[in-house]
């Protein structure tokens, strides 16, 4: 018997919802936002897996590359068109959005999505760090240890402390990674910032 499935992502975990070919529910439960766990599930509880919808969002081009290869039939749906549907529902939550997603890729009723390739992510994230350093405010990677200004730090504030430099960390140099940090001039400039060839 045909199983068609989907997804309603969130950042921890993921509500999955499985039907078959008439739309009678098969299985429903959360796991782990995790293409690895998602996949142990649908292997588990839809062996005769058709296709599996996710909407687009923030996780959808890490979930749907990454489950393309481990060979789950996956199809990412345009949110805006599943919005109209699970819309309608009068108590919403994530497992019914998740069954409302499910009978639309049961029918056919969707949009399909294009998702990009890695090379098209990175080439995004790469022109956005870009437009982010050409602005006049104050940006920074918390992944590379280094925090962004204060919430109400205005650009004018920062100009009276003294030029701006950005630099990256020196943990992230030659790393091929994008950071950047942001210190001032003068007394604040010599506390906070590395200086370059300083002696051991």
């Amino acid at each position: 018997m045909a199983h068609h499935a989907a997804f309603d992502v969130s950042d921890k975990e993921t509500a999955i919802h499985v039907l078959d070919e008439h739309g009678k529910p098969v299985w429903k439960g959360k796991r782990a936002s995790e293409p690895e766990v998602l996949a142990t599930a649908l292997r588990r509880h839809a062996p005769e897996l058709v296709r599996v919808g996710l909407e687009t969002g923030q996780l959808a081009p890490w979930l749907y590359h990454s489950l393309q290869a481990l060979g789950v039939p996956v199809v990412c749906l345009d949110a805006r068109h599943a919005r109209a549907a699970t819309a309608l529902q009068r108590n919403k939550t994530d497992a019914r959005d998740a069954e409302t997603l499910a009978q639309l890729v049961r029918t056919g009723w969707y949009r399909a999505a294009r998702v990009n390739g890695w090379a098209a992510h990175a080439v995004r994230h790469l022109v956005n760090a870009r437009a982010q350093l050409a602005r006049p405010a104050v940006w920074s990677r918390k992944g590379h240890g280094t925090r962004s200004a204060p919430s109400g730090t205005s650009t004018q504030a920062a100009r009276q402390r003294g030029r701006v430099v950005i630099r990256p960390p020196a943990e992230a140099e030659g790393s091929g990674t994008l950071a950047y940090g942001c210190y001032g001039t003068g007394e604040h400039a010599r506390r906070r910032a590395p200086r370059s060839g300083a002696r051991g």
